[in-house]
């Protein structure tokens, strides 16, 4: 039935699918996966959950599921746990990128031509450098904002023509 299955959801209470087993939050976490995409809550892993994680790979899909403190023992354990604001980002993108007209097509070569290596490397150097990817990804993406930020308070000609353009091309005047 489901909309007894959206009331129980709504109102927080155990959802019991015939053949199925209810299961606590908390052991969610738990169970022996390779993946697990952590997509609702912050802070759902923590110091003191993070040892019975037992994913391989922990990508959110969420603003800060995982405290900078659980990341690093994740890490430490070789679980790989990329960033929550990197992984998190393709909701962003592709309806920024929607908004400005930009085909899905499009938005996918992108992400692929120039995000998929991006994290590939920060993956690589954090490893190399035996520390967990937020320690190097994130000095970078503040002073990345920290420029952005800025061109935005003082934008130059280019930056109006840009800002001109696009408008042009969502308004269909610009191929």
């Amino acid at each position: 039935d489901v909309r007894g299955l959206r009331q129980s959801i709504l109102e927080g209470t155990p959802v019991n699918v015939s053949g199925s087993e209810t299961l606590p939050r908390e052991a969610l976490l738990e169970l022996p996966v390779d993946l697990l995409c952590p997509c609702a809550r912050g802070g759902s892993i923590h110091e003191g959950n993070a040892a019975r994680v037992t994913a391989r790979f922990v990508c959110a899909g969420a603003n800060n599921p995982t405290t900078p403190g659980a990341e690093k023992m994740l890490w430490a354990r070789g679980v790989l746990v990329p960033p929550d604001f990197i992984s998190n980002s393709g909701g962003v993108l592709g309806g920024t990128l929607e908004y400005a007209g930009v085909s899905p097509a499009r938005t996918g070569r992108l992400i692929a031509r120039a995000i998929e290596p991006a994290v590939r490397q920060l993956l690589k150097d954090a490893d190399a450098a035996a520390i967990a990817p937020r320690a190097l990804a994130e000095p970078k993406a503040l002073a990345r904002h920290a420029r952005v930020r800025e061109a935005a308070e003082r934008p130059t000609v280019r930056g109006h023509l840009v800002h001109i353009g696009l408008d042009w091309y969502r308004r269909g005047w610009l191929p």
